[in-house]
């Protein structure tokens, strides 16, 4: 048995400063479960041959879309499990299983981010379902960031001496993700700019809603035909 699968002796100090932050107060798992979706991408291409009949760069697009979307909701569940092994196996310290749920759900915001940034395209010009992605992927962004480049934060630690050493790109907490930002500012008038270092927290409940929501759209896409108008908007013959 590994040291980091299966510990008892770590202080809440050694967990929070060595493994994760507030990793010491982590003790349930408010993450909601979510339904794996049918095969959606499937769905799609059997009903572009027979019912909607997208053009070829809006299919493309949307099943992209749907199958980031899958994979998000797959890996979504994964990362729970695994938070849900390492919670009701306390007091012992099964941080292996910390560290699975977390690469799990690095792995789910890339792709819901991506998923929405393709569904933000695919409906401009309908006003509500392009405000709403442009929202949700502007409160997704500081995680993809932080993400993707924390490369660029342990060449930061490397390089700068003051700088404070990240151990993760994110982190769980009982009831979110969290992350440091990167300063933008949004796109978003209501979103507020973000400084450089401060805190973010995605809640599982809002990531939890996201996903339901992209599996909905997934769902409407792939296995029913379009309306006129929105065949006319969004690229379909």
């Amino acid at each position: 048995m590994s040291l980091l699968g299966h510990l008892r002796s770590l202080s809440g100090h050694q967990l929070d400063t060595f493994i994760a932050p507030d990793l010491s107060r982590l003790k349930t798992c408010s993450a909601p479960e979510i339904p794996n979706p049918p095969n959606y991408p499937n769905s799609l291409h059997l009903n572009n041959m027979f019912r909607a009949r997208y053009k070829e760069a809006a299919l493309i697009s949307i099943a992209n879309a749907i199958r980031r979307t899958s994979f998000a909701i797959t890996n979504y569940g994964a990362g729970r499990q695994y938070l849900l092994t390492y919670v009701e196996s306390l007091p012992d310290q099964k941080i292996s299983a910390y560290f699975q749920a977390l690469s799990y759900f690095e792995t789910c915001i890339l792709h819901t981010y991506t998923a929405m940034l393709l569904f933000k395209e695919f409906f401009r010009g309908d006003e509500q379902l392009e405000n709403y992605f442009r929202e949700s992927t502007e409160e997704m962004l500081d995680f993809n960031n932080a993400i993707k480049h924390f490369d660029e934060d342990i060449n930061n630690f490397k390089n700068d001496k003051n700088a404070k050493p990240l151990l993760n790109p994110i982190w769980i907490t009982e009831d979110s993700i969290e992350c440091l930002t990167r300063k933008h500012k949004p796109e978003c008038g209501n979103l507020p700019a973000r400084e450089k270092g401060s805190k973010c927290s995605l809640s599982f409940y809002d990531l939890a809603e996201k996903l339901k929501n992209l599996a909905e759209i997934s769902k409407i896409l792939s296995t029913k035909a379009p309306e006129n108008t929105l065949a006319e908007q969004n690229g379909l013959n």
